[in-house]
């Protein structure tokens, strides 16, 4: 790996990277995770071995999980950001110049591709979480309520899609 390879790494906050104590393996990862790489291809770019650097393996989760590893990421994106000026803004501006450039040229394939990635940096098929608060008991018949029941209760009459996912919490109310 030549040292221009981690030239965001001269620019960085090096102060608050030196408090988080990574290992040289562990900087690289975070520098190259910063960049965008997954994962594994961030471990293998980093050093680690092909072994070490399965998507599925105990090192790379080890990693990730990390918080200073996962700090140092943090600070290298903001890094980079402020380094070549992105925002969000900017993403968003130039998926749509590439969307209608796609149009343009009649690429459908490029188009859906555009629109999945901006489905994805706007979160738009992110599922809605929504919390109500049920001031009757027993909680039993929320467990065993319909999609339908739930919705209604939601005040949903037709909604596109399901409850994914409910949770119930037993609330103190003596106070």
């Amino acid at each position: 790996m030549e040292p221009s390879d981690l030239s965001i790494l001269d620019q960085s906050p090096s102060s608050e990277l030196e408090a988080l104590d990574l290992t040289p393996l562990q900087l690289q990862y975070a520098y190259w995770r910063g960049l965008g790489l997954t994962p594994r291809a961030a471990a293998k770019r980093a050093g680690y071995s092909e072994a070490a650097a399965l998507t599925g393996g105990s090192v790379v989760k080890n990693i990730e999980r990390s918080t200073k590893v996962r700090k140092a990421i943090s600070l290298l994106q903001e890094q980079t950001r402020l380094k070549y000026n992105i925002d969000r803004d900017a993403v968003v501006s130039g998926l749509m110049e590439a969307i209608n450039v796609a149009r343009e040229q009649s690429d459908a394939a490029a188009m859906v591709k555009g629109w999945s990635e901006m489905i994805k940096l706007t979160g738009v098929a992110e599922p809605k979480r929504t919390e109500i608060e049920v001031r009757s008991s027993p909680t039993e018949n929320l467990l065993a309520a319909s999609n339908k029941d739930l919705l209604k209760l939601l005040g949903k009459q037709r909604v596109l899609g399901s409850v994914i996912d409910a949770e119930f919490v037993e609330m103190d109310t003596s106070q």
